[in-house]
């Protein structure tokens, strides 16, 4: 991402895969926990800045 001069990545909440922030425990039971998803979580770890969609409004 570095490489096409990303430096920023606006996440969705909830989502367990790339979620920013709030996601879904991933148990189909509707149950939401403070974190990020796992693409979420390497960008955070690769230097991005992440933030949620729910940030910007």
């Amino acid at each position: 991402m570095r490489m096409l001069g990303v430096e920023e990545f606006i996440a969705k909440q909830g989502s367990p895969s790339c979620g920013c922030g709030n996601i879904y425990y991933g148990t189909f039971t509707g149950r939401v926990i403070i974190g990020n998803g796992v693409k979420a979580a390497f960008l955070k770890r690769s230097g991005l800045i992440v933030i949620s969609k729910e940030q910007l409004e």
